[in-house]
C-alpha cells in the first residue's frame, strides 16, 4: 500500500475558479470496508477505506468511457479526459481542528488502451456576454490530480453549524499522451482532527431579524406580529439602528460590510438564524463580488459569516475593500461560500410594494391549500439548439423524477405548449412550485423549439395577465439575469445612465405582483451558465436548480432548499464561485413551503 498526504495547496489542485471539478455525485454507496473514529486525549481520528471493483472499458465509436459499477460520478471539465470520482463528505463541529488527511492506497494496476478516452464538452452559457475566459477558468493537467483531494467550509447542515470536510476519491489515472490507464481497487482514508473547545449555549431571543429602512417599517409590524402569533421569535430593526449602534458597536468599511457584522452579531448573541433584507438595491445594498475582476451582485455575502475553524469571513482577507476577489493571477480573498444564516430578501422600492407583498405572505401562511397544491409547472425546451438534447425539457424532467407524487404540467416547446396563452392559463390554477429552464432576460425569457434558433418569449408585460390570487408557486428561474435587481428604467429603454431608477426585474415582479404571481423566487443576479446532457444537469444553474428541489420535503423553508442545495453543489462539484453567488432569494426565508396551516 502506499500513502499520499494532502496538503490543503494540493487539495486545492482540480478546483477550477468558476467551473470546479464537475461531476454528477448520485446517493450510491462505493463498498466500504469500515467506518471508524478513534480518540487519545483530544486528537481523533476518523477513518473510511472504500474499495472499487474493477473498471469496465466502453468504447464507444473513436473513444472508451470508463466506467464502474458502482460511481455515477464523473469528472466534466471542458476538454479534459471524463474520469470517475467519488465524493465523500464528513461533517463536524464548527471550528473542528483538521490537522492532516491521508490516503493509503493499493498498487496502481497499468492499463493499455487502445483509444482515447472521451473528453467533456464545453459547457454552454445562457447569455452572449463576453466573460474574460483566462480569468475564470483554470484547467489542470492529468498529472496533477491525485488519487485523494478534500477541501474545508463552515456552514449550515440541517439547521446545525458544521465543519464540512468534503473528500474526492478517484480511482483512476490517465495519462494521455501514451493511452495508459492506472487502476486502485482499494484506499483509506485517515482524517486527524481536534475538537473545538465547546462554547455555552447561545441565547435563542429571536428566530428572525427583519432590516429595513426606517421608512418600510410601519406595513412590516404587521409581518412581525404574523411570526410571531406563528411561533417564529421576530425583531424588526431599521439600517439607521445598525449604522448608529443602536444593538451593537458599528464596524465595517461601507454599510454593506456593516449590516455584515450586525448579522454576525446578531447571530451570535441573539441566536437568529433567519435574516430578511427589505429594500432594493438603492434602498439597502447588496454587495458587489469582484468575481474575476467582474462585478456580481450577491447575497450571498450576507450569509457566509465563517470559515471551516470558527473565524469570520470577511470576503475582504487582503484588506483592499475589494470584496470577494477571486483572480487566476494573484488578487485573491478567501471566500468559504457556505451559508451560516439564511438570507432572503425583498426588493422593495416603496411602502406600497411592502404592503402588498407581506399581505401575500401573511394569507399563503394561513389559509388551507386546495388540489392545486400537488401541482408543479414546468417550462422548458431545446436551450440550446443543436447542442444534442433539449437541455431545458431534461432538466426539467429530471427534477420531476426527484419530486414523485405531484401533478406535472408540462410546457414545453417540443410538445408546442410553450406559449404565454398556456403559462397565464397554468399559473393562474395554483401550484406549489414553477420551474423554468432556458434563456433568462431582465424583463422575461425565452427558450427555442427543437433545432430552432428562434425563441419563444414570455416576458413582464405577459405576465400582467396571470389572476392566481393566492394561489402562489415558489419559483425557480434555471437562467441569466432574473434577478438583476440593479437593472433601470433607462437600461430597460436602452438609455443608461438617464432614466436612472429601479426597474422591477423579472423574478422580482413575480414576487411583488398584485393579485397573483408568487410568494418567492430564485433567480440569477447575472450571467448564468449550465452544462447539461442526456443524464441530466452535470452543473451551474440547472444543477442547482434540480437540488433546489430534491431538497423539498414537509415543513421546510424556502430558505433550507436553496442552501441546501448550494451545499450539494459545494460538497460535490467544488466552488463555482458564479453560481453559488449569483443566485439569490427573492422571498421570506422563513417562508413554510406549504404554509403553517
Amino acid at each position: 500500500m502506499k500513502r499520499y498526504t494532502l496538503e490543503k495547496a494540493g487539495a486545492l489542485l482540480i478546483v477550477l475558479f468558476l467551473i470546479g471539478a464537475f461531476s454528477v455525485t448520485c446517493a450510491n454507496a462505493i463498498n466500504i470496508k469500515n467506518n471508524a473514529e478513534t480518540s487519545v486525549n483530544n486528537q481523533k481520528t476518523w477513518t473510511q477505506t472504500v474499495i472499487f471493483s474493477s473498471p469496465k472499458i466502453a468504447e464507444k465509436e473513436d473513444t472508451i468511457a470508463i466506467e464502474f459499477d458502482e460511481i455515477d460520478s464523473y469528472t466534466n471539465i471542458p476538454g479534459q479526459p471524463i474520469l470517475p470520482y467519488k465524493s465523500i463528505v464528513a461533517t463536524f463541529p464548527l471550528g473542528t481542528k483538521i490537522n492532516d488527511v491521508t490516503c493509503i492506497f493499493s498498487e496502481p494496476e497499468k492499463i493499455q488502451l487502445n483509444k482515447p478516452i472521451k473528453s467533456a464538452p464545453q459547457v454552454n452559457w445562457y447569455c452572449s456576454k463576453n466573460i474574460p475566459s483566462d480569468n475564470l477558468i483554470i484547467t489542470p493537467d492529468e498529472e496533477s490530480i491525485p488519487w485523494c483531494t478534500y477541501h474545508l467550509g463552515g456552514g449550515l447542515d440541517n439547521g446545525e453549524h458544521v465543519t464540512f470536510l468534503s473528500i474526492h476519491v478517484f480511482p483512476v489515472k490517465y495519462d494521455q499522451d501514451n493511452e495508459i490507464l492506472a487502476c486502485i481497487d482499494e484506499i483509506t482514508i485517515n482524517v486527524d482532527y481536534e475538537l473545538p473547545i465547546e462554547k455555552p449555549a447561545s441565547k435563542s431571543d429571536y428566530s428572525l431579524v427583519i432590516i429595513s429602512p426606517l421608512k418600510f417599517q410601519l406595513p412590516l409590524i404587521k409581518l412581525v406580529a404574523h411570526k410571531n402569533r406563528n411561533g417564529v421569535l421576530t425583531k424588526l430593526v431599521s439600517l439607521s439602528d445598525i449604522y448608529f449602534g443602536k444593538y451593537f458597536p458599528v464596524k465595517g468599511y461601507d454599510r454593506a460590510e456593516k449590516i455584515k457584522y450586525f448579522i454576525k452579531n446578531s447571530h451570535e448573541q441573539w441566536g437568529s438564524d433567519y435574516f430578511l433584507l427589505v429594500g432594493g438595491i438603492n434602498r439597502l445594498p447588496m454587495r458587489n463580488s469582484w468575481l474575476g475582476g467582474l462585478g456580481l451582485l450577491t447575497d450571498m455575502y450576507y450569509a457566509d459569516l465563517y470559515f471551516a475553524d470558527g473565524s469570520f469571513c470577511s470576503w475582504d482577507s487582503n484588506g483592499n475593500h475589494k470584496y470577494g476577489e477571486n483572480y487566476r493571477d494573484g488578487g485573491e480573498d478567501l471566500v468559504d461560500l457556505y451559508a451560516d444564516v439564511y438570507i432572503g430578501r425583498l426588493a422593495c422600492n416603496n411602502k406600497l410594494e411592502v404592503t402588498s407583498v407581506v399581505n401575500k405572505i401573511i394569507k399563503y401562511e394561513s389559509i388551507p391549500h386546495d388540489d392545486w397544491w400537488d401541482s408543479i409547472i414546468l417550462l422548458g425546451g431545446d436551450t440550446f439548439p443543436g447542442a444534442g438534447v433539449y437541455e431545458g425539457e431534461v432538466t426539467n424532467e429530471c427534477i420531476a423524477d426527484a419530486l414523485p407524487g405531484f401533478n406535472y404540467v408540462k410546457l414545453w416547446t417540443s410538445k408546442n405548449t410553450f406559449t404565454p396563452e398556456n403559462i397565464n392559463r397554468e399559473v393562474s390554477k395554483g401550484a406549489r412550485f414553477v420551474e423554468y429552464s432556458g434563456h433568462g432576460y431582465q424583463f422575461g425569457m425565452g427558450t427555442s423549439p427543437p433545432n430552432e434558433q428562434e425563441r419563444i418569449n414570455y416576458l413582464t408585460l405577459d405576465l400582467l395577465s396571470v389572476s392566481n390570487s393566492y394561489k402562489l408557486p415558489v419559483v425557480f428561474f434555471d437562467a441569466c439575469l432574473t434577478a438583476k435587481i440593479d437593472y433601470t428604467l433607462g437600461q430597460a429603454f436602452g438609455l443608461p445612465g438617464i432614466l436612472n431608477f429601479q426597474f422591477p426585474v423579472y423574478a422580482w415582479y413575480w414576487v411583488k405582483k398584485f393579485g397573483g404571481g408568487a410568494i418567492a423566487a430564485i433567480g440569477a443576479t447575472d450571467v448564468a451558465f449550465t452544462s447539461v446532457n442526456k443524464d441530466g444537469p452535470q452543473a451551474g444553474a440547472g444543477y442547482l436548480s434540480l437540488h433546489f428541489f430534491k431538497g423539498y420535503s414537509k415543513c421546510v423553508t424556502v430558505a433550507e432548499m436553496l442552501v441546501y442545495s448550494q451545499n450539494y453543489y459545494l460538497n460535490n462539484l467544488w466552488k463555482d464561485y458564479l453560481t453559488i453567488e449569483q443566485f439569490v432569494l427573492l422571498g421570506d426565508p422563513t417562508l413554510m413551503v406549504g404554509g403553517n396551516s
